[in-house]
């Protein structure tokens, strides 16, 4: 094939697959070849085609935007314009906001606001994060954020896989953990609407009054004064507390975040006890942490840890 053909292929080729993108862009690009692009009837586009394809790129936006000539301009009309002015000044003339900053923001942004965050919010700044240098104890975990496999921060006592108490046997159901927070409240009226009188279930915090208070709740909704709805008073922050939440309990549920503080211990427990676990995360990096640490001790006891589920996943 002649150099000539076969660069004609070639330029034909390119303005096709450009076409097939951006229709608006085939004028500019094919006045860029020497000898110019003609196409014919054969070819997809024809040149009245484009023509109407541009047009309705050009007026898409625009039909109901007043009788301003600026109003209807195309969006697309400065893609290829040298006028800087004219590119500026756009966003102001589609009634958005300026791109100059006016005089007095300048000024009183540099006669105010500069000398503010010098003097007090840099130095304040820099007063904070040297202290938590400075004060914060380090600990042999630091420089291993996940620790050894199956290491513990606390010294509690647990059972061996043996000596848990199987499953079935179990008292409870579920025992849904931050029940007083939004979106543990949902969680509990919807199991007390639902599943109340299908399953044994308890709420369980580290707050009695508020688990009180959403007991007495729970109960106007099943509409049932005397229904069962047991409490659990747990910390989180204090291990030996959860040995109540998890060892004759089916499933905990827990929505109380944020997890890499109040859902680390839980989840230990949970893989401990053979408990089944669910959370509602979206801490990707805890998550990870917590499989590398608890994944063995899981398929050991049996305990089934599923995070990531309902509020970050399925919006309510």
């Amino acid at each position: 094939m002649p150099d000539t053909k076969r660069l004609a292929v070639i330029r034909s080729a390119f303005a096709f697959s450009i076409l097939n993108r951006s229709s608006y862009l085939a004028p500019n690009f094919c006045s860029a070849f020497n000898p110019p692009i003609h196409f014919k009837s054969s070819f997809p586009f024809s040149q009245k085609t484009i023509q109407k394809k541009s047009l309705h790129m050009s007026t898409f936006n625009n039909n109901d935007n007043g009788d301003s000539d600026a109003a209807k301009k195309s969006q697309f009309s400065l893609v290829h314009s040298n006028d800087v002015e004219a590119v500026r000044n756009a966003p102001k003339l589609n009634g958005k906001r300026p791109t100059k900053m006016s005089t007095s923001t300048f000024l009183f942004t540099a006669i105010v606001g500069v000398p503010i965050w010098l003097t007090f919010v840099m130095p304040l700044t820099v007063a904070y994060q040297t202290g938590k240098k400075v004060l914060t104890i380090s600990s042999p975990d630091d420089d291993d954020p996940v620790g050894s496999i199956q290491e513990s921060v606390h010294h509690e006592t647990f059972p061996e896989t043996h000596e848990l108490k199987p499953i079935k046997d179990r008292t409870y159901d579920i025992v849904l953990l931050g029940g007083t927070g939004f979106t543990g409240r949902l969680a509990a009226i919807y199991l007390a609407k639902n599943y109340n009188s299908n399953i044994r279930w308890a709420i369980a915090g580290r707050t009695k009054n508020k688990l009180e208070k959403l007991q007495r709740e729970l109960k106007s909704v099943v509409g049932d004064p005397s229904a069962e709805i047991d409490m659990i008073l747990v910390d989180t922050s204090k291990p030996e507390s959860i040995h109540d939440l998890v060892k004759d309990s089916k499933c905990v549920i827990t929505t109380a975040g944020p997890f890499c503080k109040y859902g680390s211990n839980v989840v230990e427990f949970c893989a401990r006890y053979g408990t089944n676990y669910v959370d509602i995360t979206g801490e990707t990096g805890w998550n990870k942490d917590m499989i590398m640490k608890w994944d063995e001790k899981a398929q050991e006891t049996g305990a089934k840890i599923v995070s990531l589920c309902g509020c970050d996943s399925i919006p309510w």
